[in-house]
């Protein structure tokens, strides 16, 4: 059954990369801020790039972020890539007028020493390793400075190497993705179309 894919415009960057993955999976992707048009979608993507304390206002000054809370106990799946997938947690370091999170995520947003930018490989956490299978040698698009902090029983995958900073986070129809799939070539687009289909 074709899936309604709602991708939420909240003033963040450009996102055309993200529309041409899922116009790639046959779906066709609604890019709105309208919660009327959202409530209709099955999946619903909060896209990656911008600011949390831009992103968060926004949110809060619409009070979209009281729908997306409602979200969180529906069978709506929700999706956030990077930036995305920080907002939906309690709190990040990168706020500098410390507003807090979606906190649908129970974990903190916290600074990397270093930048993680470039192509790694992720690798499954022990919990999941016999449930689900992704390729080998695989290699996805990182590009951020600030990690996921929380529960492991939330981390569905590290990045490869660097034990500690989660590749996606999970919890019932909630789902964290610290690299860009859209931006990951045929791979990416896989473990997309997995997340919005299947896992």
């Amino acid at each position: 059954m074709k899936k309604n894919i709602g991708i939420l415009n909240y003033g963040t960057g450009n996102i055309s990369s993200l529309k041409n993955a899922i116009s790639k999976m046959n779906m066709t992707p609604i890019y709105t801020s309208s919660v009327n048009r959202l409530s209709k979608c099955d999946v619903i993507i909060l896209p990656g790039v911008g600011s949390f304390d831009t992103a968060i206002k926004y949110l809060k000054r619409k009070k979209i972020d009281i729908f997306l809370k409602r979200i969180a106990d529906s069978e709506t799946k929700l999706i956030g890539i990077c930036l995305g997938m920080e907002i939906m947690c309690n709190s990040s370091e990168e706020s500098r007028d410390k507003i807090k999170g979606l906190g649908l995520f129970n974990g903190n947003i916290l600074k990397l020493k270093k930048s993680n930018i470039g192509w790694r490989k992720i690798l499954l956490n022990k919990n999941y390793a016999n449930k689900y299978d992704l390729k080998k040698n695989t290699f996805y698009y990182f590009n951020h400075n600030y990690y996921f902090d929380g529960k492991k029983n939330d981390i569905f995958a590290n990045v490869s190497n660097m034990g500690h900073i989660p590749a996606i986070v999970t919890k019932n129809n909630l789902y964290g993705i610290q690299f860009h799939p859209e931006k990951s070539h045929g791979d990416g687009m896989q473990i997309l179309h997995e997340i919005i289909n299947s896992l």
